[in-house]
């Protein structure tokens, strides 16, 4: 399942059937205020970092079809979520990944600057080799 937000902030609900994976797609180019209050704006949940978001777990169970297996296969997602600590304690959140669009320009600048500011903030330096 997948919640796609376009440049706008407008939400966007795809694969409801593939339940085994939750993420939030975004522009590149997106500030994350704009993806937050997106989110925020149509009641799907919260940014939570620059690369998870906090959704509302009854928001998205209203996406998909009423049969009783997608039903089940949706509860197991969660179920699945929570026993990884990826729910709030009260499972009316889970968390997704924020997934980035590469830019078709080519210039991919501001994705690659939340990359280095965030993923390898404090990571160890490469050693060289002695040789």
């Amino acid at each position: 399942m997948k919640l796609e937000v376009s440049i706008d902030g407008r939400v966007e609900v795809l694969d409801v059937h593939a339940l085994t994976a939750l993420s939030v797609r975004a522009p590149a180019s997106m500030s994350l205020d704009t993806l937050d209050a997106g989110l925020r704006e149509g009641a799907w949940g919260e940014c939570a970092e620059l690369d998870h978001a906090w959704l509302e777990v009854a928001a998205l169970s209203e996406c998909g079809p009423t049969d009783e297996q997608w039903r089940t296969d949706f509860n197991a997602m969660i179920d699945y979520a929570d026993g990884r600590g990826w729910t709030r304690s009260d499972r009316t959140q889970v968390r997704a990944h924020i997934e980035y669009d590469v830019d078709p320009s080519g210039s991919d600048d501001l994705l690659i600057s939340r990359l280095l500011s965030t993923r390898w903030q404090g990571a160890p330096k490469p050693r060289r080799s002695s040789r």
